[in-house]
């Protein structure tokens, strides 16, 4: 028996949801400071987390958030938790690689 995966919508319902439309997982990138986009429920609180700092954004009534973050060099684990007012919190973990070589 399979257990059912949840959609997107599901998680909509229930207003704890967080999708990240940048930077896309795995992205190679050459500035040290990241712009991450994306959505959640207005009512959550979104925690974005890198080696270097955590940093902390209300998204517009429409849900929708943008925030600077500073990476370090090398691989970097960007972690953004949407936190619901109840404190249960769902999270969106990618890896950004900043590398100032040519490729």
């Amino acid at each position: 028996q399979k257990t059912p995966v949840p959609t997107i919508e599901g998680q909509k319902n229930t207003g704890l949801f967080v999708q990240v439309s940048e930077p896309k997982d795995e992205s190679l990138v050459n500035k040290r400071t990241l712009e991450m986009k994306g959505s959640t429920n207005p009512q959550n609180l979104i925690v974005v987390s890198t080696n270097l700092e955590d940093v902390e954004v209300k998204p517009s009534s429409e849900g929708k958030f943008s925030i600077s973050i500073d990476i370090d060099a090398g691989a970097n684990i960007v972690t953004t938790r949407a936190i619901a007012p109840d404190g249960s919190s769902v999270e969106d973990v990618r890896t950004v690689t900043y590398s100032t070589e040519e490729f």
